[in-house]
């Protein structure tokens, strides 16, 4: 009798790295681990919420205004490298989390918010190929973008201030 050897599907080997990633910032750096699972809990509900609702009742609920204790720049640039991270890793390995560019937008907006900033999240249109229409979310103040270009030829749609205090 022969025996054989089973080798662990696609998706269970991206679970099991997902985890193994996981696992070692806890260990080395837990606030940086809750801090990445608040984001990706953010991420879900956005989705979760945007399929319920609307976009525009999705972000009344999840944008937030500055908070009353900022954290420093430093801290602000440090949170959106560690949510470009969690995005990378969510996009190569779960096709079900992976983050559109207005569920990021969300997640930004909160990161500046939290450094005292205000911030909006903004949705523009651009021509397409074939006469579609494609669109975009990006997080600006003051009509400039924060943290990413917003691409060429995009107009600004529709632009979500966070809710007054």
């Amino acid at each position: 009798m022969t025996s054989t050897v089973m080798t662990p599907a696609k998706g269970e080997r991206a679970v099991r790295h997902w985890s193994m990633r996981a696992l070692r910032l806890l260990w080395r750096r837990p606030g940086d681990f809750f801090r990445a699972l608040h984001m990706v809990t953010l991420i879900v509900a956005g989705a979760i919420l945007v399929r319920l609702t609307s976009v525009r009742a999705t972000l009344s609920l999840l944008v937030r205004r500055p908070g009353a204790r900022p954290v420093s720049p430093v801290e602000v640039q440090r949170r959106v490298a560690l949510l470009d991270g969690v995005i990378t890793v969510l996009k190569r390995s779960s096709p079900l989390l992976s983050p559109t560019c207005w569920e990021r937008a969300i997640v930004l907006q909160r990161i500046v918010a939290s450094g005292g900033g205000e911030a909006d999240v903004a949705l523009g249109v651009r021509p397409g190929p074939r006469g579609a229409v494609e669109g975009h979310a990006w997080v600006e103040r003051d009509g400039a973008p924060l943290f990413e270009p917003t691409g060429p030829g995009y107009r600004t749609a529709f632009v979500f201030k966070a809710p007054a205090a």
